[in-house]
């Protein structure tokens, strides 16, 4: 027999230690999930129009579409987000223009089910300026 084996453990120490392995083991299944979810959310919002409403012409649906995958693949990194840093960020990958009320609809349009259905917290900076970000839940119920 080991010296080691001698040493009475901590139940303390013990239970805490299994609890944070189960709660590493428990986000890092969300994860997955999450991005199981995003890749089939994805490949639905190819399928469906990117968007709709009334005033939409077909030409506009390439477009927004677009601007649909990269908003969410800017939240995807789960930081908070400005309307005014959302569209830079689209801007950038694009090389095209974006609107801030552009990018609003297609945070509406993520909360949406037909679109992910993505949960989408806000939080109020004041001022009239809010910030953005995918938030841990999976489907929105909108």
């Amino acid at each position: 027999m080991s010296e080691t084996a001698l040493i009475p453990r901590d139940p303390v120490t013990e239970i805490v230690a299994y609890r944070n392995s189960a709660v590493a083991s428990y986000e890092r299944f969300l994860d997955g999930l999450e991005a199981a979810h995003a890749d089939l959310a994805a490949a639905e919002c190819a399928v469906v129009l990117a968007c709709d409403g009334e005033t939409l012409e077909d030409e506009d649906q390439p477009r927004l579409a677009g601007l649909l995958e990269l908003v969410l693949e800017a939240l995807r990194n789960r930081d908070w987000w400005t309307l005014r840093g959302l569209t830079e960020y689209v801007e950038r990958r694009s090389e095209r223009r974006a609107s801030e009320t552009s990018v609003s609809a297609r945070l509406r349009d993520l909360r949406k089910r037909k679109f992910g259905g993505y949960v989408i917290e806000r939080k109020n900076e004041g001022g009239g300026l809010f910030q953005y970000r995918l938030g841990r839940g999976i489907l929105n119920e909108q």
